[in-house]
C-alpha cells in the first residue's frame, strides 16, 4: 500500500511539474505584418492570394504573374501584384 501511494505521489508531482513548465514557457510574440514590405516570397504571395504555392509556380512558369527572379530567389512586388489583380478583375459595375 505504501509503495502505491509513493508511485501515485511521484506521478502527481511529475504531472504538476510538466504542467508548470508548460504554463511558464514564454510564447513567441505574434508575427507582425510589415506594412512597408514591398517584396513577397512564393509562400507569402500564395497566402496573400489564397492560392497554393504550386499554383503560384505554374503562373510564374507561364509568365502570367509579375515576378522578379534573382538567381534562384523568386520575389513578387506587391504593387505589381495589386495592379495585376486590378487588371484581372471582371464583372465590375459602374455606378
Amino acid at each position: 500500500m505504501l509503495k502505491v501511494k509513493f508511485v501515485a505521489t511521484q506521478k502527481l508531482k511529475i504531472m504538476t511539474e510538466v504542467k508548470n513548465t508548460k504554463t511558464k514557457a514564454k510564447a513567441l510574440p505574434p508575427k507582425k505584418e510589415n506594412e512597408n514590405k514591398k517584396y513577397y516570397t512564393v509562400t507569402e504571395i500564395a497566402q496573400y492570394l489564397n492560392l497554393t504555392e504550386s499554383w503560384i509556380y505554374k503562373l510564374k512558369t507561364a509568365n502570367k504573374i509579375p515576378y522578379i527572379q534573382i538567381e534562384s530567389k523568386i520575389l513578387f512586388d506587391i504593387d505589381a501584384i495589386n495592379s495585376w489583380l486590378n487588371e484581372k478583375r471582371s464583372g465590375l459595375v459602374n455606378g
